[in-house]
């Protein structure tokens, strides 16, 4: 491979000024002023409602959560009135103290204008077991009252305009609901103008339908303009929701035009309606920060904001890490623009397994890995032969030829190697789901790609039909890769482009050069028609040899070794499909309830000759066989469900109350994560939602692969940056703590930068890295011949940080002769792997690209890589913690007490929208007294025995744990130091320093560093006595004030609305740098908790920096008080009065039927038997089969859902059957019972009005 070329002196040098610069960190680390943060294992706290009067509304039924940082933030003092909810809405419980909550916060923040001029807008970011929809309706309803009885409503599918008909019914809203822009074209048809039942309501859409730039068929208009039209223009004052507005995400600020049309649909309706009232309600609204254009309403950036765009807070907010976004959202509910509520994760466990291959599919890996490099090479050498290595320009280039065959390549032999390791998980997988269904549970299998292309690629290759026998399940990646050396491996030059004269060419250049003649004054020398003629010939010759180059030729030594390919590419051996696997080995399709949304499988015969059949569902008709397979899932008929992407939106498989499985807890495996957040977090809610018996087990799998790691780095970040953005926690969004796979930040890049650039200098391995942590990936003959033999290496063998096991027992043992042969064998390792991934050098620190590319090496080789990255990796985190400027979020500050100094005093106050901005300065009493290190030396050696073989006492430290004295007498004390190590978690070399002044360190030292600078100390009682009174001496001569290695710091938090006044912090940083530590330069984010258990979280700032900080500050105030004063600074608007006749009317039920002949529906027995469900969907854990279509009684105080996505199971009902159903519970129909075993959910039947 081709590197660029180095100096070695050059390269040299910067390692040993690195290697310096480390060693000053450690120092700076050590410095006894250094403050500990640790992350708080708190996730989320039980939600309670404090923002409302406690007389005000009922509880909300079911466990309820809030993210632990958003719980320590309250919503602002509420100052709007809850008069349109009077009566049944609150007393009956339509709309619980929760909802109401969001509610009115949503209409407190429409009476606010943005600097722009714009109304301020609200986000809803509850999860499951909230009742989106609820809120949503009770919004709308209040805004009626108040006489605006025009509102637009968007979401992802039609069939949902059922769901929202019903939800605003739910609260006791009777408005009109058209059916979008086709609903306001069939008003008009007639010709006599728009019909009175559509000039007012709540209009419901697609965002496909907003997006659309076709015109409609009455007025020729845009979908966009025709909806502009009916809310009246700019003056528009109803509300805009936009429901599921994740829906809205990908713009692109830099480059417009590649956004899509829906994102760039949304952002300019809101730009077209200034005064409509936004409300934005998704749980996953942004699953990155580049994610959050469409959510312009907020107020983040804007004319007269701290932000002019969207594009200059993007790169703000990615500038400064996870702190700045989980701050932002704990601001955002601060100033009353957004609620996080969702179903607790309580009961439910979150597991991640490693499945280790065994070595007969290490084998098999192994032996893909060589035709996969073998088919690489061929088509290099093919496609360069043939002309096509680079970007293809010919005009017609699918037609003859192959058009860049090499872009294709890398896409391909990752999907192939994907399935493998999914293939390799389903032994573990099968295992796993039969002893949860001997135990009483119901399994839930999840993956994402079902293999339906190389499905259809291999009946076609082999033939058949639907019906035909096939003799054994196939691997759809086998045929997959026949299908891409058929498709794609060229056997035909690229046609050759030969530009033509046209006759314009040729006066063109005739008159050019005859200028130069006259000019030269030899104009009679120059003969017009001779040059003519010759550029004739030219041009003749050129249409000839056009002709010629467009020709493809076929080339027999590829054609050649396409067929060889072929050929060893039909003689792999790889494992089946996963998805036909697991159905075969889980009892077949009688057993198994597929959802998936794909037509052909593989189903075994049960007789005749053995062998299965290929089974092709009918067409258009995947989504009524995923509605009941779900039933048969949800019944218990069938106890395990397996769902892919298609089905992760809209289907409850929770062990829901009244199913008839409720008794089964739901063991949910996830054998394939999806790429993005939002989906992984779809997939894990089908089996955790409300009205649940029991909360779901979850197993995420990962094989030992290294390469498998990049699907699970690439979703644990964007989880990260989810829970950040959206819950004011990067843990928030699952629950679970996904960071163990996140690699792709960063200090992952820097990490793969920095061990590229060893391998290529060829200068050593990257610096910090333990050598005994490759030696099981490498061999040698010295080592052979005096290690004992490992067992087959896997990345989690060898813990990132330190070696274990046989290699860091060997690590003292061995001499210098065999290190220095590991090191030479992992450095050419290393560098053969990088050859083969063929990584260009502008790329070194693209981590997605390295670990996909990381899958085509063998396995060895590919945790070897692997490994030599974590481990690059963890000496870059430690330079970090070393120097203060690691970024992990909001840690919280570790000390032993934790006191205010003063009250929280206001700071700055914007004038416009009152946000305040606190500051508190704060005392840490570090200090750990004797009985205190005691107990941590006791915790550390329970922690560091098995739990089966543990004794109930006495329990001996692991290895280095033990309290030590400094070798060297401290300058400051004049003693020497005692301190206290304890071995790290899961790692054998690091140690975690806790000293009696300064308490635990941030710092973590290697045990031989350690035993260098220090001497340990015995056991025994006289040694004991000697350190206790050092300790103990120690601990109480540094109880003084806020000094150098003192126990007790005071520093200062900035808290409430910081982001705004961010640049005053960045100037207050500039001025006094050199009185800060890198840690304080760097702004962090951090919490404390007090001694009476008040939380704050808030910017670090030293005490020597607040009074630059507090001028900075009314600096800040000042300017934004011009900007106000100018006009540019927003406002309030004053409360609409309710119209109580309006109010009457939009309650009053309208007339249908029944209620005309003074007749109402008795429930049925079967559905008044099962309530409907707390906060999620109504058709959630409701058999249909036998069931009656009467509606379901609501018992007070429980609260229905927004059922999102419920349409979706609803869509083949029809006013018909909603009339027979009405009808049927009364006169006894016996058709109705059918037409209702059909029935997807519990939902009430259609009741169909005399107006309509």
């Amino acid at each position: 491979m081709e590197v660029p070329a180095v100096d070695v002196a050059s390269a040299l040098r910067e390692a040993a000024a690195l290697e310096e610069k480390k060693l000053k960190d450690k120092q700076q680390a050590e410095a006894d002023n250094a403050l500990a943060e640790e992350v708080d294992v708190e996730v989320f706290s039980a939600y309670e409602c404090r923002s409302l009067p406690p007389e005000l509304g009922n509880a909300h039924p079911g466990d309820i959560s809030e993210p632990g940082l958003l719980s320590a933030v309250p919503l602002p003092p509420p100052t709007y009135g809850s008069e349109a909810f009077d009566g049944p809405v609150i007393d009956e419980t339509k709309l619980s103290r929760l909802q109401l909550e969001g509610v009115l916060f949503a209409a407190q923040r429409h009476t606010h204008l943005l600097p722009d001029g714009k109304r301020a807008g609200f986000f809803i970011g509850d999860g499951a077991g909230v009742g989106k929809g609820r809120q949503i309706a009770g919004i709308i309803l209040d805004s009626w009252a108040r006489g605006r009885k025009k509102h637009v409503w968007f979401s992802i599918s039609n069939d949902l305009k059922l769901d929202a008909q019903r939800d605003l019914k739910d609260v006791g809203c009777h408005i009109n609901v058209i059916d979008g822009c086709q609903g306001l074209d069939a008003a008009s048809s007639k010709g006599l103008g728009m019909s009175s039942s559509s000039k007012h309501g709540c209009l419901f859409s697609t965002y496909s339908t907003l997006a659309s730039g076709r015109p409609n068929a009455v007025g020729k208009k845009t979908r966009l303009e025709q909806l502009i039209d009916w809310c009246g223009g700019k003056d528009f004052e109803g509300c805009l929701v936009f429901d599921e507005a994740h829906k809205a995400k990908n713009f692109n600020s830099s480059k417009e035009e590649l956004s899509t049309k829906v994102s760039q649909a949304v952002i300019k309706i809101q730009d077209m309606l200034p005064k409509a009232r936004v409300v934005y309600c998704s749980a996953t609204g942004v699953t990155d920060i580049g994610n959050l254009a469409y959510a312009t309403r907020l107020g983040l950036w804007g004319e007269h904001s701290p932000f002019r765009g969207f594009k200059e807070f993007k790169e703000s907010m990615e500038k400064r890490g996870l702190g700045a976004l989980e701050m932002l959202a704990m601001e955002l509910k601060a100033k009353g623009s957004y609620v996080s509520r969702g179903l607790g994760w309580k009961g439910a466990e979150f597991e991640t397994c490693e499945v280790k291959l065994p070595p007969s599919t290490v084998e098999m890996y192994d032996k893909a890995v060589e035709f996969w490099m073998l088919l690489r090479k061929e088509l290099e050498k093919a496609a360069s032969a043939c002309g096509n290595s680079g970007m293809c320009k010919a005009e017609r280039c699918k037609d003859d030829h192959v058009c860049s065959p090499m872009r294709q390549f890398w896409g391909q032999q990752q999907r192939f190697f994907k399935e493998m390791a999914n293939a390799s998980k389903v032994e573990f997988v099968v295992a796993q789901a039969k002893e949860a269904l001997s135990s009483g549970m119901s399994v839930v299998i999840g993956l994402q790609s079902t293999g339906e292309s190389g499905m259809d690629k291999a009946m076609s290759e082999m033939k058949k039909r639907p019906g035909d026998t096939v003799a054994t399940l196939i691997s759809a990646a086998h045929y997959g890769t026949i299908g891409f050396i058929k498709q794609f491996f060229p056997t035909r030059t690229v046609p050759k482009e030969v530009k033509v004269m046209t006759d314009q060419d040729i006066e063109d250049i005739i008159s050019c050069q005859l200028n130069v003649h006259i000019q030269a004054g030899i104009a009679t020398l120059f003969n017009v028609e001779q040059a003519r003629a010759s550029l004739r010939k030219d041009q003749e010759r050129s249409k000839v040899l056009k002709a010629e180059q467009a020709k493809s030729r076929e080339l027999q030594d590829c054609v050649e070794a396409k067929e060889k390919l072929l050929q060893k590419a039909k003689e792999l051996r790889l494992l089946p499909s996963p998805l036909d696997a697991l159905i075969d080995a889980l009892g077949g399709t009688a057993e198994v309830a597929e959802m998936t949304g794909r037509r052909g499988r593989l189903v075994r015969r049960v007789r005749g000759d053995a062998g299965f059949k290929y089974d092709l569902r009918p067409e258009n008709e995947e989504t009524s066989l995923n509605i009941r397979e779900r039933e048969l899932f949800m019944s218990g008929k069938k106890k395990v469900a397996i769902i892919s992407d298609a089905a992760s939106t809209g289907v409850s498989l929770h062990a829901a109350v009244g199913s008839g499985s409720e008794g089964r807890r739901r063991l949910h495996i996830t054998l394939e994560l999806p790429w993005s957040a939002d989906k992984a977090i779809q997939q894990l809610g089908r089996s955790h939602r409300s009205n649940q018996a029991s909360a779901p087990v979850f197993r995420l799998l990962v094989t030992d692969l290294g390469g498998e790691r990049r699907f699970a780095a690439a979703v644990a970040k964007r989880l990260a940056s989810l829970g950040a953005l959206t819950k004011g926690d990067r843990r928030a969004a699952t629950g679970a703590d996904f960071s163990s796979f996140d690699l792709d930040t960063k200090y992952g890049r820097r990490a793969l930068k920095s061990m590229m650039m060893a391998i290529v200098t060829k200068t050593g391995l990257a610096p910090g890295v333990d050598l005994m942590t490759l030696r099981p990936f490498v061999q040698s003959g010295l080592l052979m011949s005096t290690a004992p033999a490992a067992a087959t290496p896997t990345p989690s063998s060898v813990n990132q940080g330190g070696a274990t096991g046989a290699a860091g027992m060997m690590a003292e043992e061995l001499g210098q002769e065999a290190k220095a042969e590991i090191k030479i064998a992992a450095m050419l390792a290393a560098e053969r792997s990088l050859e083969d991934m063929a990584i260009e050098p502008a790329q070194y620190n693209n981590v997605t690209l390295f670990l996909g590319r990381l899958q085509g090496l063998p396995v060895q080789r590919q945790n070897l890589m692997f490994t030599y990255l974590t481990g690059t990796l963890d000496a870059v985190l430690s330079e970090a913690r070393a120097s203060g400027v690691y970024d992990e979020g909001v840690a919280d500050l570790r000390a032993s007490s934790v006191t205010l100094k003063n009250a929280p005093e206001e700071v700055a106050k914007d004038p416009a929208t009152g946000a305040v901005t606190q500051l508190a300065q704060v005392v840490l009493d570090r200090g750990v007294s004797w009985d205190q290190a005691l107990a941590k030396r006791s915790e550390a050696a329970d922690a560091g025995m098995d739990e089966a073989v543990k004794p109930t006492s006495g329990a001996k430290p692991p290895k280095g744990t033990g309290f030590y004295r400094s070798r060297h007498t401290d300058i400051t004390s004049q003693r020497k130091l005692v301190v206290l190590a304890v071995r790290k978690a899961k790692h054998n070399r690091l140690m975690v320093i806790t000293r009696p002044n300064t308490g635990t360190s941030g710092y973590e030292m290697d045990l031989q560093e350690l035993r260098e600078k220090y001497d340990r100390v015995s056991d025994n009682e006289e040694a004991t006595a000697t350190v206790q009174h050092a300790w103990t001496q120690a601990y109480d001569s540094s109880n003084g004030a806020d000094y150098r290695g003192s126990r007790k710091v005071t520093l200062g938090l900035l808290s409430g609305s910081v982001l705004p006044m961010w640049s005053a912090l960045e100037k207050t940083v500039a001025v006094c740098r050199a009185q800060m530590t890198k840690a304080e330069e760097a702004l962090k984010v951090n919490r404390v908790i007090l001694d009476d258990s008040t939380k704050l979280v808030g910017v670090r700032l030293p005490t020597t920096a607040l009074s630059t900080l507090r001028q900075h500050l009314a600096e800040a105030v000042q300017a934004r008080k011009a900007v106000v004063d100018s006009g540019g600074g927003g406002g309030v608007d004053p409360v609409s009065p309710i119209n109580p006749k309006t109010l009457l009317q939009v309650k009053t039920p309208p007339k249908n039927i029944l209620s005309f002949f003074g007749r109402a529906a008795s429930p049925s027995p079967s559905s008044a038997a099962t309530p409907p469900p707390v906060g999620g969907k109504r058709h959630a854990g409701v058999s249909s089969v036998g069931g009656s279509a009467g509606r379901v009684k609501k018992k007070k105080g429980s609260v229905g859902g927004s059922g999102r996505n419920a349409g979706k199971e609803n869509s083949a009902s029809s006013t018909a059957k909603g009339v027979a159903a009405l009808f049927g519970s009364q006169l006894g129909s016996k058709d109705t019972a059918g037409s209702t075993a059909s029935a997807k959910r519990d939902d009430p039947p259609e009741v169909i009005s005399i107006d309509d």
